[in-house]
């Protein structure tokens, strides 16, 4: 090869890896080294076990060896909630292993120095004189920790590895989150209101990440954007192509396991199992509204509320939106859609703003079904990193369609599809839901919406053409078109329900495969075993 041919490759293999740099979804992350580290946490990556012996399950959580009570912290899966493995009042001593670079100091110093910010807890470098402490080291594979402060590392000190591509303060924050006493949100007793789990695209040998358990939450809802969510593709067959963890409402699929740091539930639950709030001198005398917690401050001071995002006011007491999540992540376009018509991405034929994330919900009425004929097609292209993981795939922007039901649907991205392309409910329901990144590539999306019968004959409803929709509450509406005809059908709003023996229900050799991991784990003298429930078979 001449050196003119060399110096082509080498440039379009640098603006492959420059594009992918540049161009990260919201729901997926914002730098590579974020997305190396999320592969190697759920995508199957991490170890099975530290080199010292210590099981790994749940993607990063270390098991202790020894057989204890304190092994009982495995039936949580939010919070662990015997207060003998807390840290006392929240103070943590740390060291680092002599593999830590300086940069991987610096991540490593930004994540801890995130938690002292927003919360009670805080860190001091260990003396001689600390019989338990928390060691970040860098020189083994994968990213985990154990939970809480175990008894069985007394006078050894219990490693945190940020291993490589782990070194994001997000990561370390994770991590941390399980040093404090946190498992994974979507562990949580009470996800089936907030989640689904698609069991048949999770990776083989993998169903226990997503084991649901009893649990303390305190009363704290279901957080699609915790610090502790795994990311929707968390342990699938097809990484980036194939959900494992869809929301029940689907307006809130582009956000699961954003991860930008600790969200306002995450800080109330350390402040509920730390108790932050206990040098607060008004603290028997006010009232925090609407969900609201006192902040820790100065011992002896009156503290103030911390207020969930959706209200404001000094206790809180203002209700802006019922929406949660709507003052953080405005839904910048979409909508309900109970009319056939056209639809198209804002500023279309071109992008308007970056990270514009449109989700439609297309409902017919019931008994005839929704056609969706793409006209124009036009996205961030399918990743060329060199990464054989991600070769191929919808890493910068995506779109997931879902036709089949309200769970699965295919991602498509770059051109995938052609104009004149038709995609056909199988019920009276088709969702859309945009991931967008800030790159703005492409022309965007237009597409003509139909609703047509059991054999493909257009039903009688008159087709409309919908504006741009600005963002609205919970969740935006596409407004009336003016002098229409009366809608002749009335239209149902179908509310997904969780099939619960889909949930506990494996093929033969799964189970026995499952319940060989148990036995496996219950070898390193884990107390509490709970062996899957099998329902009959669907």
């Amino acid at each position: 090869m001449n050196q003119r041919n060399l110096l082509k490759c080498l440039l379009i293999t640098f603006l492959s890896q420059l594009s992918l740099t540049s161009q990260y979804s919201i729901a997926s992350t914002q730098e590579p080294d974020k997305l190396d580290a999320l592969l190697y946490m759920f995508g199957g990556g991490n170890p099975k076990e530290t080199q010292e012996g210590y099981q790994i399950v749940d993607g990063d959580v270390v098991v202790p060896l020894l057989r204890d009570e304190t092994n009982d912290i495995l039936a949580g899966r939010k919070a662990i909630t015997d207060s003998v493995l807390y840290w006392p009042s929240g103070e943590i001593p740390y060291t680092f292993h002599h593999s830590v670079s300086d940069v991987e100091r610096k991540a490593i110093l930004t994540g801890m120095n995130h938690w002292e910010n927003e919360t009670c807890i805080r860190f001091r470098e260990a003396t001689a004189k600390d019989y338990f402490l928390i060691r970040f080291r860098t020189d083994q594979p994968g990213c985990w920790s154990l939970v809480g402060r175990q008894y069985s590392r007394f006078q050894k000190g219990q490693d945190v590895s940020i291993g490589k591509g782990c070194a994001q303060w997000t990561t370390v924050a994770h991590e941390i989150g399980h040093v404090i006493g946190f498992f994974h949100e979507q562990s949580r007793s009470d996800r089936d209101k907030a989640i689904h789990i698609n069991w048949e695209n999770v990776e083989k040998g993998f169903y226990l990440q997503f084991q649901k358990e009893e649990d303390e939450n305190f009363g704290v809802p279901y957080d699609y954007t915790s610090v502790m969510q795994y990311p929707s593709w968390a342990f699938s067959k097809d990484v980036l192509n194939k959900n494992t963890i869809v929301t029940m409402d689907p307006k809130y699929q582009r956000i699961l396991g954003i991860n930008r740091g600790l969200t306002f539930r995450d800080k109330k639950m350390v402040n509920h199992l730390y108790s932050c709030d206990r040098d607060c001198h008004n603290l028997s005398e006010y009232q925090c509204l609407n969900g609201g917690y006192l902040k820790p401050g100065k011992a002896g001071e009156n503290c103030t509320c911390e207020c969930p995002p959706n209200t404001n006011g000094s206790s809180c007491q203002n209700v802006i939106t019922s929406d949660y999540y709507e003052p953080l992540f405005p839904l910048p376009c979409g909508g309900n859609v109970t009319l056939p018509g056209y639809i198209s991405t804002p500023g279309y034929p071109g992008r308007r703003n970056p990270h514009e994330s449109c989700v439609w919900d297309i409902q017919a009425p019931l008994g005839i079904r929704v056609e969706l004929e793409i006209l124009d097609f036009d996205f961030a292209p399918r990743s060329k990193s060199l990464n054989k993981r991600l070769f191929g795939k919808c890493v910068n922007e995506s779109v997931e369609i879902r036709v089949k039901d309200d769970y699965h649907g295919e991602i498509y991205c770059g051109t995938d599809l052609e104009p004149g392309n038709k995609l056909i409910s199988e019920k009276n329901r088709l969702l859309i839901m945009i991931n967008a990144d800030n790159s703005m590539t492409g022309k965007g999306f237009k597409a003509n919406v139909r609703f047509i019968g059991k054999n493909g004959e257009n039903s009688i409803i008159p087709s409309t053409t919908y504006p741009p929709i600005k963002a609205t509450s919970n969740p935006p509406f596409i407004p009336e078109p003016k002098n229409t005809t009366p809608k002749p059908f009335s239209t149902t709003t179908i509310v997904p329900k969780v099939n619960k023996i889909n949930e506990i229900t494996f093929k033969p050799k799964d189970i026995e495969e499952i319940w060989n991991r148990i036995k496996s784990i219950q070898q390193g003298k884990i107390v509490k075993v709970i062996k899957p429930k099998v329902g009959p078979k669907i």
